[in-house]
């Protein structure tokens, strides 16, 4: 089966608005250039990394919309040479076990899962005709730091954003 657009998924449209108001919150514009679409595959998360970093001003962070896609951007850039969170920050969304033992460990944005489980439950009965986005509910979730965001070295040090990348 292959999976829906990506614009028909209520949870990415809602990931992309977020990612878009944080930006306007903290005063940066947003540019359509760093803003790869897939669907979750991770395929695409390849894809759309090895795109971002082709830019000639390229990244220094990547926010994925699910952990399974910044694991696959993880694997990208190690490849690429890029060292973690030395060169680029990469960031998930989703908190899945596996998040905290990938190398390095993966910052990303933890969900209730129990709780989304047992809305959803409830919720049911009242979708019967209904739109999804009728029902909508949001529920606490929580920015869990690790070790594959910081400052870059670029960042911290002028000198040495012109270094090459091995």
């Amino acid at each position: 089966m292959e999976d829906a657009p990506w614009w028909k998924n209520p949870s990415t449209r809602d990931r992309l608005k977020g990612y878009r108001y944080a930006l306007h919150r903290g005063g940066i514009p947003v540019d359509e250039t760093l803003i790869e679409v897939g669907n979750h595959g991770l395929r695409d998360a390849e894809r759309a990394t090895r795109k971002l970093m082709e830019q000639p001003d390229r990244p220094t962070a990547i926010f994925n919309f699910s952990d399974e896609m910044a694991m696959s951007c993880l694997a990208a850039l190690h490849s690429m040479g890029y060292r973690i969170p030395d060169d680029i920050s990469v960031m998930g969304f989703d908190d899945i076990p596996y998040a905290e033992y990938c190398h390095p460990a993966l910052t990303t944005v933890s969900q209730p899962m129990a709780e989304i489980g047992i809305e959803c439950m409830e919720l049911l009965p009242q979708l019967k005709g209904k739109e999804m986005d009728a029902c909508n509910r949001i529920l606490p979730h929580r920015l869990m730091v690790r070790n594959s965001t910081g400052p870059t070295l670029s960042a911290m040090s002028p000198a040495l954003a012109g270094r090459s990348q091995s």
